[in-house]
């Protein structure tokens, strides 16, 4: 995930380096963490199971790859390497809470630092500054980069081939080898991101960016890195489980969404008015085609500015023709984060002619103004006054909206184009919070998510003393318990619905067939529930035997593993 320090030097030496700029959005997260912390964790109270499946993997890799041999080829979660092995190093020499810090701030740094350079050798350094802060608060850059599914690594990875790309002109060919190692890296995290390889040729040939390399030498150092990550993970995937090649489940899964009816696209009717993960890239989009078409009568912008906005729209209008095809990929925000990368991009574009007028004492000045008004939604939202937040919200923001912007008209009158970009901070700050409120940031009546964090952590290493070899089964209630979610998230660490009895206790979903290591994993957080577990078993002609059982305590959250052994009357 990181480059060689000679590569590194030579990326960022076209320009003096602004320690100040590297300062501000090196403590930016930090500060984010201080106000809320939500957003780096997992939700287990959130719809989405997958997430919980590679932390799974986080934890017990060569056990899941080999428990789950069987389903070789609908298991693609665990051939998803270039995710899967940094979580397994973070939770290998970290505690479960550092763990989780060191991982997802590892890939967010990578991520806003490989913006902050694109855009500073493509426009200015103060576009990149101001750009690379709006990246690192929006909310859903910040949801993909905190929780355990590949999106983040996704965009991270996007941004770093990116910035190796722009660069090729200023480096020597090792710079075209980490193209291979991260465009490997990239597929290998999720076979869709191929799709944007075009992107990547263009940003090769474009003639604002042209390199100093030849196609053909470009491509074979790229073949190069890729072979090499390639043959890297084959002996991984072989030491660990005996099978070689990984990318096969991958690329089935692929080709069954892709040419069959993906089985989780819903009517637009159902989805679209709700899709918050789409308000900023929506309204980024209509003002990119505006500005284009007012380009082409006035033919006064700089081709790579329109180069930026030209690969936002294309790959907007791909993924809405990807939509009309019956493929979810605006419908899930996991798909639609996709667009991340180039949307700020793009919205560099938009304050490149004002930022590269203002010097170093104006430009931080901005930047702290825009930081304030950035974080207010983060720092409004507190578990104390969770009721008040969710029914005064919008009313709480249009005040903000009117003071925020009486203090820049006041303050900033003399200077209309930094009036213009802390007003379009203010707004950005305001759509930001009440398009990805449910998201991000509501929690209430759920336990919190570190807390939530550490306690599956805690169930899962005591199972994998337990059951070493995953074969157990999951019982539990999901809805009506408590903590039921929270039992969702543990069985999801271990593939959801392949390993269950039931998620809805006292139901049972499936016969189950008693062998001498196969134990039912019994969750609850109500004393009497054993009880009733024990009598159902009964009344199917199954006999329990207690194996052991585990109380799970993490501040509110409490509740009981039994794990049992069963047999035929």
């Amino acid at each position: 995930m990181t480059l060689p320090a000679s590569v590194c030097s030579n990326i960022c030496s076209d320009k003096r380096i602004d320690f100040s700029h590297i300062f501000i959005i090196a403590v930016f997260p930090i500060i984010l963490l201080i106000v809320n912390n939500k957003w780096i964790f997992t939700n287990a109270f959130f719809i989405f199971v997958d997430p919980w499946i590679y932390l799974g993997y986080f934890l017990d890799f060569s056990g899941h790859l080999n428990a789950f041999k069987v389903d070789f080829y609908t298991n693609y979660f665990g051939t998803r390497f270039p995710w899967i092995v940094p979580g397994i190093l973070a939770y290998k020499f970290f505690s479960p809470l550092a763990a989780n810090y060191v991982l997802h701030l590892g890939f967010l740094y990578a991520a806003l630092f490989s913006a902050y350079f694109i855009i500073k050798n493509i426009l200015n350094k103060n576009t990149a500054l101001f750009t690379t802060v709006l990246l690192g608060s929006y909310s859903y850059f910040l949801f993909s980069l905190g929780w355990d599914y590949v999106d983040g690594a996704e965009i991270t990875y996007f941004l770093i081939i990116i910035l190796c790309l722009v660069n090729l002109k200023k480096t020597n060919e090792n710079l075209a080898f980490f193209i291979g190692v991260f465009y490997a890296l990239l597929l290998y995290t999720h076979l869709y991101m191929i799709i944007y390889t075009p992107a990547f040729l263009v940003f090769h040939g474009n003639s604002a960016l042209k390199t100093n390399l030849n196609f053909v030498k470009l491509i074979t150092f790229v073949s190069i890195g890729f072979l090499l990550v390639t043959i890297s993970f084959f002996i991984l995937n072989y030491v660990v489980s005996g099978q070689v090649v990984f990318f096969l489940p991958q690329i089935k899964v692929a080709m069954d969404l892709s040419l069959g009816h993906h089985r989780w696209k819903l009517p637009i009717e159902q989805w679209l008015f709700n899709a918050g993960h789409l308000v900023i890239p929506f309204i980024a989009f209509v003002i990119n085609f505006i500005l284009m078409v007012y380009s082409f009568f006035r033919k006064a912008n700089e081709k790579k500015v329109l180069l930026l906005r030209l690969l936002y729209i294309l790959s907007f209008l791909m993924a809405v023709v990807f939509e009309l095809l019956k493929k979810p990929v605006l419908q899930q925000i996991f798909y639609a984060s996709n667009l991340i990368p180039f949307l700020f991009l793009s919205i560099a574009t938009w304050f490149y002619p004002f930022l590269e007028k203002l010097n170093r004492k104006q430009m931080l000045l901005v930047v702290m103004c825009s930081i304030t008004i950035l974080l207010i939604p983060f720092g409004l939202y507190s578990d104390a006054g969770t009721y008040v937040m969710i029914r005064y919200r919008k009313l709480l923001m249009l005040l903000i909206v009117v003071a925020g912007s009486a203090f820049i008209y006041f303050t900033s009158n003399t200077k209309r184009y930094i009036a213009y970009v802390l007003f379009f901070c203010l707004s950005f700050s305001v759509i930001n919070y009440l398009s990805s409120f449910r998201e991000v940031f509501q929690n209430s009546n759920n336990v919190q998510r570190e807390s939530a964090h550490i306690a599956v952590v805690k169930t899962i290493k005591y199972l994998m003393e337990i059951n070493p070899k995953s074969e157990s089964l999951f019982w539990y209630n999901s809805e009506t318990d408590p903590m039921g979610r929270l039992f969702r998230a543990v069985n999801s660490a271990y593939m959801w619905r392949y390993r269950r009895v039931s998620s809805e206790f006292p139901k049972i979903d499936k016969n189950i067939h008693p062998d001498n290591s196969t134990k039912i994993v019994f969750l609850t957080s109500k004393n009497e529930d054993y009880e009733t577990a024990v009598n159902i078993l009964k009344n199917v002609n199954y006999k329990a035997k207690l194996v052991s059982m585990k109380t799970i305590e993490q501040d509110n959250i409490n509740f009981k593993i039994y794990f049992i052994a069963y047999d035929q009357n």
